[in-house]
């Protein structure tokens, strides 16, 4: 996590004490934010520090320059402008001490709104109450903005730099091998089209997960299937470059289709086998389980 520095002083000491303000609840957010990623920590207890923190800590430090304060400073400029520090400081998690607060200030910083889109809407059997009537079918999707996801992540630290350096110097490479998709011909005629502009490749594919289910059962009712998208000039394999685009109800994808996913979402969406253990689960040949654990070679009667 990176702090902003103090702000420099300058002439305008009601900008300066404002920057300053300013400074502490942003860290005191990043704070926040640091508690709740921690896998060790429940929502509950990430709130519970904080409120620790500010009685325990924060207002015993508070009181010392106030009564120090109170008697030396006579000046009533002077005396406003650390009362308002010290008020801030007495008070740093005063954006973020609930959720809902944490949430509002993200939402007018750093969130984007995610999107809800309707997929189909019917007049169908439903179950409601443990009874079957007729009610509206609403089926529904999860689609995050992706171009203010990509805005912010280039935006974030040396992001942008490293993967234009990147990729000059994988185009630069002489090299017959292709090590990277942007040294294939398909992302050349892609380009083609983009003369003298910045264009980065990223690659979306689908995977499901089980609500309450780690393990993963065959009972797919709760399961959704998540949209990932990820920079082919960046560490792909680092769970960190992995970013979400959307979500789905798996139920509903075969009746609504999908595009590009792993091999049990696509055996899925066209009516293949879900099990790899299956005597034919292969949806590109006719291979037989016990057949294949011997082929060496590609078998044209079998495509």
């Amino acid at each position: 996590m990176e702090y902003q520095s103090l702000p420099k002083e300058n002439h305008n000491s009601f900008n300066l004490i404002t920057a300053i303000i300013n400074l502490i609840h942003t860290s005191a957010v990043h704070f926040t934010t640091s508690l709740l990623s921690n896998n060790n920590f429940s929502r509950k207890d990430a709130f519970n520090i904080q409120r620790e923190i500010e009685n325990i800590l924060i207002q015993p430090i508070i009181n010392l320059p106030n009564s120090f304060t109170k008697n030396k400073i006579k000046d009533p400029l002077i005396l406003s402008s650390f009362h308002q520090i010290t008020q801030a400081i007495s008070n740093p998690l005063e954006l973020c001490n609930t959720e809902y607060n944490l949430n509002k200030w993200l939402s007018d910083i750093m969130f984007h709104q995610v999107q809800q889109f309707t997929i189909n809407e019917e007049i169908n059997l439903v179950s409601v109450s443990g009874k079957t009537v007729y009610n509206d079918n609403n089926i529904k999707g999860i689609i995050l903005h992706l171009q203010f996801q990509f805005k912010t992540f280039f935006e974030n630290g040396d992001n942008l730099n490293k993967t234009l350096t990147h990729y000059s110097d994988l185009m630069n490479v002489k090299d017959v091998s292709i090590k990277n998709f942007v040294q294939g011909s398909l992302w050349q005629e892609k380009i083609s089209q983009y003369q003298n502009k910045i264009v980065v490749p990223y690659f979306m594919y689908i995977n499901d997960f089980e609500l309450n289910n780690p393990l993963g059962s065959h009972a797919s009712f709760h399961s959704l299937s998540a949209i990932y998208y990820s920079f082919p000039l960046s560490d792909q394999s680092k769970l960190s470059n992995i970013n979400l685009a959307a979500l789905i109800k798996t139920v509903d994808m075969k009746d609504f289709g999908l595009f590009l996913g792993d091999n049990l979402a696509l055996n899925s969406v066209s009516e293949f086998s879900k099990s790899f253990s299956a005597n034919f689960f292969c949806r590109f040949c006719k291979a037989k389980k016990s057949k294949t654990h011997k082929l060496c070679e590609e078998d044209n009667t079998l495509l």
